[in-house]
C-alpha cells in the first residue's frame, strides 16, 4: 500500500476551486442546508475578514 500512496498526488482526490462550494461565517445556517443540492456533508467555511 505504502508504494501505491508514494504515487499518488493530492491533485486526485483535490476539489477544483471553481467547483468548491462554501459558506460563509455569516451566512445563516438555513441558507446553507437550502442551497446543498449535492447533499455535502460539509462545507468549508470562509471569513472575508481573513
Amino acid at each position: 500500500m505504502g508504494a501505491l500512496q508514494d504515487r499518488l498526488s493530492v491533485g486526485l482526490i483535490a476539489t477544483p476551486r471553481h467547483l468548491l462550494r462554501t459558506c460563509r461565517t455569516t451566512e445563516p445556517l438555513a441558507e446553507v442546508v437550502a442551497r446543498n443540492d449535492e447533499g455535502f456533508d460539509y462545507f468549508p467555511v470562509t471569513d472575508s475578514a481573513h
